[in-house]
């Protein structure tokens, strides 16, 4: 595989940002004239990265390289900084607007579709994170599940947030819900996109949603709000799979192991 590193003029993030990128090599038996003149396009990954990452994660602590060239898939990574894949405004104690949920698809997926040789079909679209990338990707699938062939979250729970306020974890989700309170947007706030929990009720009505993943290791900080998920999702009666792994915890021992999976699962039904 050849890899990419691209840094954009974003106008969504109002500022400079990093991409990388995994793209196929002419593989043996096929002259390198052929291989890039076929016009092939290839099934791609969108790929997010936890908390305190950036989009050089997934190659320097997986083997997501190796990997991808397995199974012949462009691979995408975007920056996201601490954003939770959400939109935050000027309004809520940042400098420019910072519209990372916007520039996925609004920006970076046109941009893609358009300079590589990546297939738009939803069918060949998938969409992956761990921890805060696993929110991410969460959130697009059932924000607009007509981009997505499917979905997959690694090391993360969805939040209830009709919970009380003082329950809500101050990760970058429980954060906004407090700056929304304090503003007195809550209401407005659990109508919106980032209520992935409220959302999932419209997906499991959808006659063909994308198909999704959600796998955790054991000793996972998430676990038990995992399986209250896992509960609540059948409870709606959303299709989803969902798998446990023994002695994991939240880190990339587990994602390297589990991401073969998650690959497997995306090109299962090729």
């Amino acid at each position: 595989m050849a890899i990419q590193s691209m840094n954009i003029a974003s106008r969504c993030l109002g500022t400079n940002t990093k991409v990388m990128m995994i793209l196929p090599n002419p593989p043996m038996g096929k002259s390198v004239k052929e291989f890039y003149s076929s016009n092939e396009k290839y099934k791609v990954l969108w790929l997010l990265h936890g908390g305190g990452g950036d989009a050089t994660e997934w190659i320097r602590y997986t083997n997501i390289e190796r990997y991808a060239c397995e199974r012949n898939l462009v691979v995408v990574m975007p920056s996201a900084m601490g954003s939770a894949y959400s939109n935050w405004s000027s309004k809520e104690g940042n400098f420019l607007s910072f519209n990372m949920y916007d520039y996925l698809t609004e920006e970076l997926m046109p941009l893609v579709y358009h300079w590589f040789p990546v297939s738009d079909r939803r069918e060949d679209n998938f969409i992956c994170g761990f921890s805060m990338g696993g929110q991410g990707a969460l959130m697009y699938a059932v924000n607009q599940p007509e981009k997505f062939g499917a979905a997959a979250a690694i090391g993360v729970a969805a939040v209830n947030m009709h919970v009380p306020l003082e329950e809500i974890p101050l990760n970058p989700t429980g954060k906004k819900m407090l700056m929304a309170h304090e503003r007195g947007e809550l209401e407005e706030y659990l109508d919106s996109y980032e209520n992935v929990y409220d959302r999932m009720k419209d997906l499991a009505k959808m006659p063909d949603p994308p198909r999704l993943l959600f796998g955790i290791g054991e000793m996972d900080i998430s676990y038990e709000a995992w399986l209250e998920m896992r509960e609540y999702v059948k409870n709606i009666g959303l299709k989803a799979t969902f798998e446990i792994r023994k002695d994991y915890g939240h880190n990339y021992t587990f994602v390297d192991l589990y991401i073969r999976r998650v690959l497997d699962f995306f090109l299962e039904n090729v």
